[in-house]
C-alpha cells in the first residue's frame, strides 16, 4: 500500500472516529432529571405528560411480600414495605430481612397528576421475573405468563410490551402482581416507562427502528462475508466474523424484537433462556476465534481452547439444568465473557508487536466492544441513570464500522500480495530455453565480436534485473522502467535472429509517467515468438507510445502470421505461458482502468494490439 493511500486512509479513519465518538458522547449524556417516586407516591401534578416525553417510574414503591393483592384488598391494608425499584427482590435487604428468589408479591405505586379523567396514557413494560399482572386501580390492562403462588402453577414468560389505558381519576394506583419460580432473580428488574400515547408509541417505534437498523446492517455484513469466504476459503476469519454477526442478530432479536419466538411459539420460557444464554456465550467465542485468526499466537491458541472448554461446560449445564439454577452463576458468566473480550485486546497487542500495524484500529474496536459489554452488564444491574440502549447501539455500530475498515485494509493487502505473486509468476514462466539460447548466442558472438557480446551481456543483465525487481508492491512503475526492460529483451532476440527480426520503438511521451508494470515486454515477446518467428523470412514489430487527450496510447503492431484474440487463446492452450500472460495482462488492465486489450489480427498480414491508460498527476 503506497504512502498516499495510507495517508488518506488515516485521515478518513480519524474523521470517522471523531464523528462516531461525538455521537457516542452525545447519547451517553445523563437524561434530564425527572420526577422520582418517594414512599410509594409519584407526584406528577407539576409535570404534564401530554406535553413532556415519557418518564421512568423509578424510585420507592410499596411492596407486599407473599401476597397477591388487588386494589380493593390494598385499601384495607396498612402501607407495605418501601422498596427501591428497579431491583430484584432477592437483592433487597429490608429491616434485616432478605427475600429469597422464589416467591411472589405485589408492587404498588400511587400516581398523582393534573390531567383530566379519561386521559389516555401508555406504559412500556420490559419484564418482571417470571410472570406478572398489571392493574390500573381495579382494571387489569396487561399480563405476562401466569402469576401463581405455587411453582407448578406458574407459567413464566418474557415479552416486552406496550400497554395503554385511560386514567380513572387524577390520583390512581399502578398495581403489579409478580411471581417467580423460573429465574434466580425475581421481581421488578427493569424500568417501567409511562407517558402519553404518542410518546410511548414513539419510544416503541424508536426501539424497533434501532434494532431493525442494527439487524439489517449485521445481516448484510454477514451475507457479504459469507460470500467472501465462499470465494476465498483460505480467509477463514471472514467466516468467523459472519458467524459472530449472525449470533449477534439472534441475540438482539431475542432480547427486544422476538421474531424467533413468533416463528416458533412452542418455545417456552426455559427454551428462550437456553437460546439467549447459548447465543451470547458463543458470540464471544466467534469473536475470539475471529481475532485469533487475524493475529495467531501461542496465547491465542490457549485462549481459544480455554474459552471453548468453558463454553462446552456451560452448554452442558444449560442443557441438563433449568434457568433458575444456571442463572445463579450470571456474575461468573458475565466475568468470563468480559475476560474473553479482554483477551482479544491482548491477542491484538501481540499482533501489533509482531508487526501488524492495522492492529491499533482493532485495539480501538475491541475496547469499544468491551465498553458496550460492560455497560450492558451495568444495565442488567440497573445501577445507572444513562441511556444504555443508545450507548450499546452506537457502540456496536462503531465496532462494526472499524472491523469493516480493517477488513478492507486486509483485503487491499491481500490483493496487493496476490498481484505481486502474479507478477512473480509471470517472470518465473520465463522459458529455460530462452535463457539457454540467450547465453549461447552471447558465447557464439564472443568468438568474433567481443564488444558486441559485452553489450549483449549488459542488456541481458538489465533484462534479468528488471524482470526480478519486486521490491515494491505497487502495480505501477515509470514508463522508462518498462521501456528499459522491453529494449533489453529485444536486443537479445535481435542478436539471436539477426536479419529475420526488426523492432522499432516510436515513443513520444513523458518517461516519468506511471504505467502498469510488466505489460509491454510480454506483449512484444508474444509478437516476436508467435507472430514473426513462424515466418521463414521473419518480419518487423513496431512499438508506439504517444500522449493524446490526457491518455497514454500504446500500440504493438507486427507483420507476422496474424493472430486474433481467439487465436492467441488457442495458441495458449498449447503454450500455457502465452495464455496466462495474455489473460493476466488483460485482467489487470480491466481492474485498474476498466478496459483491457484490443486485439486485431488478419491472417498473413499481422496483428495489432492496442491499449490506453489515463495520465494522472502525481502528488
Amino acid at each position: 500500500m503506497n504512502i498516499l493511500i495510507k495517508r488518506r486512509l488515516v485521515i478518513i479513519v480519524i474523521i470517522n472516529l471523531l464523528v462516531l465518538t461525538s455521537i457516542l458522547i452525545w447519547v451517553c449524556k445523563k437524561e434530564t432529571p425527572m420526577p422520582i417516586s418517594k414512599k410509594g407516591i409519584l407526584d406528577l401534578t407539576n409535570y404534564n405528560l401530554n406535553r413532556e416525553k415519557y418518564i421512568r417510574l423509578d424510585g420507592e414503591w410499596e411492596f407486599y411480600w407473599k401476597t397477591l393483592l388487588d386494589n380493593n384488598q390494598l385499601e384495607s391494608i396498612n402501607t407495605g414495605r418501601i422498596v427501591t425499584v428497579p431491583q430484584a427482590w432477592n437483592q433487597s435487604i429490608l429491616k434485616d430481612e432478605s427475600f429469597p428468589s422464589k416467591g411472589y408479591g405485589t408492587y404498588k405505586l400511587r400516581v398523582k397528576t393534573s390531567l383530566p379523567v379519561k386521559t389516555k396514557l401508555g406504559l412500556r413494560v420490559y419484564a418482571f421475573s417470571s410472570a406478572y399482572k398489571l392493574y390500573i386501580d381495579e382494571e387489569l390492562i396487561g399480563t405476562n405468563g401466569h402469576v401463581a403462588k405455587e411453582p407448578l402453577e406458574e407459567v413464566a414468560e418474557y415479552k416486552p410490551q406496550q400497554l395503554f389505558f385511560e386514567i380513572p381519576a387524577k390520583t390512581f394506583d399502578i398495581i403489579i402482581q409478580v411471581s417467580n419460580y423460573h429465574h434466580s432473580t425475581g421481581g421488578f428488574k427493569y424500568s417501567l416507562y409511562i407517558g402519553n400515547q404518542d410518546s410511548i408509541h414513539s419510544l416503541g417505534n424508536k426501539i424497533m427502528a434501532r434494532e431493525f437498523l442494527l439487524i439489517g446492517t449485521l445481516f448484510i455484513i454477514a451475507l457479504f462475508y459469507i460470500t467472501l469466504y465462499s470465494l476465498h476459503k483460505e480467509q477463514k476469519y471472514t467466516l468467523y466474523f459472519a458467524l459472530m454477526c449472525i449470533f449477534t442478530i439472534f441475540g438482539i432479536d431475542l432480547i427486544e424484537l422476538m421474531f424467533v419466538l413468533q416463528l416458533f411459539p412452542s418455545i417456552n420460557f426455559n427454551g428462550f433462556m437456553f437460546l439467549l444464554y447459548t447465543i451470547i456465550m458463543w458470540c464471544v467465542f466467534w469473536l475470539i476465534l475471529f481475532v485469533s485468526e487475524l493475529y495467531p499466537s501461542k496465547f491465542s491458541w490457549w485462549i481459544i481452547r480455554l474459552y471453548a472448554l468453558y463454553g462446552i461446560i456451560s452448554q452442558i449445564m444449560y442443557i441438563i439444568t433449568l434457568p433458575i439454577y444456571y442463572s445463579k452463576f450470571d456474575f461468573i458468566t458475565n466475568c468470563c465473557q468480559l475476560l474473553g473480550i479482554l483477551s482479544t485486546i491482548v491477542i491484538v497487542g501481540i499482533g501489533i508487536k509482531k508487526g501488524h500495524k492495522e492492529g491499533w484500529l482493532n485495539i480501538i474496536s475491541m475496547c469499544v466492544f468491551l465498553i458496550i459489554s460492560t455497560f450492558d452488564l451495568i444495565d442488567k444491574t440497573n445501577s445507572n441513570n444513562y441511556n444504555i440502549g443508545q450507548i450499546n447501539f452506537v457502540g456496536l455500530l462503531i465496532f462494526i464500522y472499524i472491523q469493516i475498515l480493517i477488513q478492507a485494509i486486509r483485503f487491499r493487502e491481500y490483493y496487493d500480495n496476490k498481484t505481486t505473486a502474479e507478477l512473480a509468476l509471470l517472470q518465473a514462466q520465463i522459458k529455460p530455453h530462452f535463457l539457454f539460447n540467450a547465453l549461447n548466442t552471447i558465447i557464439s558472438i564472443s568468438y568474433y565480436d567481443i564488444e558486441k557480446s559485452r553489450e549483449l551481456l549488459e542488456q541481458f543483465s538489465k533484462y534479468l534485473r528488471r524482470s526480478f525487481d519486486f521490491k515494491s508492491r505497487s502495480q505501477l512503475v515509470s514508463l522508462k522502467n518498462e521501456l528499459d526492460l522491453a529494449k533489453a529483451y529485444v536486443e537479445i532476440e535481435k542478436a539471436r535472429f539477426e536479419e529475420r527480426l526488426e523492432v522499432k520503438f516510436d515513443v513520444d511521451a513523458n518517461l516519468d509517467t506511471r504505467v502498469p508494470i510488466l505489460i509491454l515486454q510480454p506483449l512484444i515477446e508474444n509478437a516476436i515468438i508467435h507472430g514473426i518467428l513462424p515466418k521463414l523470412k521473419g518480419g518487423w514489430v513496431l512499438v508506439s507510445i504517444h500522449t493524446e487527450n490526457n491518455k497514454l496510447l500504446f500500440s504493438i503492431e507486427d507483420n507476422g502470421v496474424g493472430l486474433t484474440k481467439d487465436h492467441l487463446m488457442e495458441t495458449g492452450e498449447k503454450d500455457e505461458k502465452t495464455k496466462i500472460g495474455i489473460c493476466n495482462i488483460d485482467n489487470r488492465l480491466k481492474e485498474l482502468f476498466g478496459k483491457g486489450l484490443t486485439i486485431e489480427g488478419c491472417k498473413n498480414k499481422g496483428t495489432h494490439i492496442t491499449w490506453n491508460i489515463p495520465i494522472r498527476r502525481r502528488d
